[in-house]
């Protein structure tokens, strides 16, 4: 029973990062951003703060694959679509944010704004995404909590073949499903339907519930899970594992006479959110 819950909290984690973007406006990955500055071809270990401002539009669905998707340079603003912003103490800071996807924006370019002792620096167009360069760290792996602590599960591909038999025997279950029309739903107990539109509904039976639980008993996919030892994992300071790591290399300008790029018009949550970001010391991003 542990087993089978363990693997019903990690693949309802995996289902809800699919949703798309009318149902879940963004996916957050928590990620570890190792941050680089150096002045002369010297390291900086002077403390630095930043701010990452990438310019571009918003795609109408995840993955951009609208076909209004795929606009023709000059024929749109450029909007702010992208901005975090952090305080470096030092060369090589370790800076622990989770943070949006990017997969629903098509990102023109990205510029750094940043302010030291000596004075504010300007780095602009350094790139087409605010992170140039990442790697995946800890995909397909969840935190879950039972009655021995926390602990980290992997899904594997055998995890992912016993799922998917599983999920294709319990289609036999659908016999037992009860269609209705929405004239008659009076007859019918509102609390066990599982689907409905504007004219016709479907509503689960007993003999269905028997069926799933019969199949559940059947197929044993937690016993695939992979249990992971937590020192070989990155975790945040809150225990969660980082799914992304970056790392963040840049030259510092000399002087100050690069022009900075033009303002952004991030929302009024947007500005409310990156305001307490600062306030409670942490990074922002929209």
């Amino acid at each position: 029973m542990k087993s089978r819950f363990l693997l019903f909290i990690l693949i309802s984690l995996v289902l809800i990062s699919a949703l798309p973007a009318h149902v879940c406006a963004n996916v957050y990955r928590p990620t570890l951003t190792n941050v680089y500055f150096e002045k002369d071809h010297v390291p900086f270990n002077e403390s630095i703060r930043f701010t990452i401002n990438c310019y571009g539009y918003r795609c109408e669905n995840i993955g951009c694959t609208a076909l209004g998707d795929n606009r023709i340079p000059g024929t749109y603003t450029q909007d702010l679509v992208f901005s975090f912003f952090a305080t470096c103490p030092g060369y090589g800071c370790r800076i622990f944010e989770r943070h949006p996807s990017t997969s629903d924006m098509r990102i023109d370019y990205c510029s750094l704004e940043g302010e030291t002792r000596q004075g504010n620096f300007v780095i602009p167009r350094y790139a087409d995404t605010p992170f140039p360069e990442c790697f995946a760290a800890g995909e397909n792996i969840s935190a879950v909590n039972d009655v021995s602590g926390k602990k980290y599960v992997r899904m594997n591909s055998r995890t992912y073949s016993c799922t998917r038999e599983r999920e294709q025997e319990k289609k036999r279950c659908d016999q037992y499903l009860i269609t209705f029309d929405r004239a008659d739903e009076k007859k019918y107990n509102v609390s066990d339907e599982i689907y409905l539109n504007q004219t016709h509904g479907i509503v689960s039976t007993p003999a269905y519930t028997e069926c799933q639980h019969a199949i559940d008993q059947q197929f044993d996919c937690a016993q695939y899970l992979e249990t992971l030892n937590s020192s070989s994992l990155i975790l945040d300071d809150r225990g969660n594992v980082v799914s992304e790591v970056c790392s963040l290399r840049f030259s510092l300008p000399e002087g100050n006479q690069t022009p900075a790029d033009p303002p952004g018009h991030p929302d009024f949550i947007t500005s409310i959110s990156c305001w307490f970001g600062w306030f409670l010391g942490r990074g922002c991003s929209v």
